[in-house]
């Protein structure tokens, strides 16, 4: 039964309590909502996407500029600085949230990929796209020194 002062105050608590041990829907990334509030307070990501071009033949785009680096983003954020992550964690549905597209995968690895070296070739750094370092020129496999 309620106490008094949650009755005068108008609260109301479900006395129905279920408890399930299946493990149902769990994730370790909780800290990316949070994450995700930081950034829409100060825009980050909409100012970044802003400044990113968009040439995409929209006929072929499945996932915008703006879903791709929040992906990207929040990823690098939870602890998966490589972008191999990405196919895996495509379907993972804290990651849906904060990108804003729950229930609909996101970009897999070679997307992410493809995304960032189409930036690096629009500001002169297509050097990233062979190396797979952005700034470093790619060089032929050698053997280490003695």
């Amino acid at each position: 039964m309620a106490t008094e002062c949650h009755t005068r105050c108008g609260i109301t608590f479900q006395r129905k309590v279920t408890a399930a041990f299946d493990g149902g829907e769990i994730t370790s990334d909780a800290g990316l909502l949070l994450v995700r509030e930081f950034d829409e307070r100060l825009g980050l990501t909409a100012a970044l996407r802003a400044a990113v071009p968009d040439d995409r033949d929209r006929r072929y785009v499945t996932h915008d500029v703006l879903t791709l680096l929040r992906q990207r983003i929040y990823q690098i954020a939870a602890g998966y600085e490589d972008a191999n992550d990405a196919t895996y964690l495509r379907h993972d549905p804290t990651l849906q949230t904060v990108a804003q597209r729950l229930g609909t995968p996101l970009a897999s690895q070679p997307t992410l990929w493809r995304t960032r070296c189409r930036g690096a070739r629009s500001t002169g750094s297509a050097a990233c796209c062979a190396s797979g370092s952005p700034g470093m020129p790619w060089r032929a496999a050698s053997r280490p020194p003695n």
